[in-house]
């Protein structure tokens, strides 16, 4: 067992640890590994014909990193690992600043034990089962990679790396985690996301069955895109992954049911009455705007008081433009929106947004009603 001082958090009834690990010890526990599918996957992009010159052992770092289908992590990105090298020279060098100042997420496949300091204390020593290759990286493998590719010009230097660890994390917790970290704030590629739809948390199993079917029309020998697809966002393929599967499920796995919305919707006389966009903001930017159910029925509710001033109701409504910061609410959304639109639905029009006005809202919502 290796012992580190550590402190326990919890958040949500979820137990995990801060600790600082040392340099060797990162890179003796720490296993790197990727997502691939075939034999042909390479677990690093970016190389080119004629390498850059570089201060990074390619092949002996390579040959650290596995690639199966069992993995999350997206190929390793070859000029990341180089920029990071020297980044850590610089800083090596400089001594004046620290080469990662930021805590690296990592799960340990094995029980840890920790012992506090006294009775009910979070504080206190984290016994790490000294094995290698037990540590997974949710957050931060190139960091880890590039401290791995230098560690041999750190010589006796004192090197601790910040980690936030959970303790035997469930795979789908991991991808679901890893998922959320890296989507949004790294853009982690949409193939990619695809791949790994089906084994999340709170998994999309009819966009992880579509990933199947492309997987197969990409692997069948007697398939008309055969070897034509580039999975994970990668190859020589000429078809992309992500936007094949996305039709694949819109047109036959999970259709739209016909009552959820409608695709036209034809008024005759009345005053038109167009709403500018409704979220659950308050006055206040600092309260908790809460899930997606309760911002729904919070727009919502601001948007009956709108109508109800102009005289009019939600079967008014005739059009509506949706604004939502993940597609993937449509479900939840049109589920919803059953207990709000009694007699017919208006027609929708869904659109993604990276963020709106305010940060914690998930959804805008700008209708249009024809009131008699």
């Amino acid at each position: 067992m290796i012992s580190v001082a550590a402190i326990r958090m919890q958040q949500f009834g979820v137990q995990f640890y801060q600790a600082s690990l040392s340099a060797s010890d990162i890179d003796k526990l720490v296993r790197f590994e990727v997502l691939s599918y075939g034999e042909q996957s390479q677990p690093v992009r970016g190389r080119k014909k004629v390498p850059a010159p570089t201060k990074v052992n390619w092949d002996l770092l390579e040959r650290r990193i596995a690639a199966n289908e069992k993995a999350y992590q997206r190929q390793i990105i070859r000029k990341k690992i180089d920029e990071l090298v020297q980044y850590y020279e610089q800083c090596r060098q400089a001594r004046d600043l620290p080469s990662i100042p930021g805590a690296v997420i990592i799960s340990c496949d094995e029980a840890l034990k920790f012992e506090p300091a006294e009775s009910g204390s979070s504080v206190g020593m984290l016994k790490v089962p000294e094995r290698e290759g037990i540590l997974r990286a949710i957050d931060g493998q190139h960091r880890l990679l590039a401290l791995h590719a230098d560690i041999e010009h750190f010589g006796d230097e004192p090197f601790a790396v910040p980690a936030v660890i959970f303790d035997r994390l469930p795979d789908d917790h991991v991808v679901q985690m890893f998922v959320t970290i890296n989507a949004k704030h790294t853009r982690l590629n949409a193939s990619h996301l695809v791949s790994l739809s089906g084994r999340q948390l709170y998994s999309d199993e009819s966009l992880a069955a579509a990933h199947d079917i492309v997987r197969a029309l990409n692997d069948r020998e007697d398939s008309p895109l055969y070897g034509e697809i580039k999975l994970l966002g990668v190859g020589r393929g000429r078809v992309a992954q992500a936007p094949l599967a996305q039709e694949l499920k819109k047109e036959f796995i999970e259709p739209q049911p016909q009552d959820a919305r409608s695709t036209a919707v034809k008024v005759k006389g009345g005053t038109m009455l167009f709403l500018a966009g409704h979220t659950a903001s308050q006055p206040r930017p600092d309260v908790d705007l809460g899930n997606f159910e309760t911002q729904f029925k919070a727009t919502f509710e601001k948007i009956r008081i709108t109508l109800t001033k102009a005289g009019g109701t939600f079967d008014d409504i005739v059009s509506m433009g949706v604004f939502l910061t993940d597609l993937r609410y449509i479900p939840e959304f049109s589920k919803l929106a059953k207990d709000i639109f009694k007699k017919n639905y208006p027609a929708m029009t869904f659109v993604e947004v990276s963020h709106l006005a305010r940060p914690q809202s998930l959804m805008e919502i700008q209708p249009i009603a024809v009131i008699p």
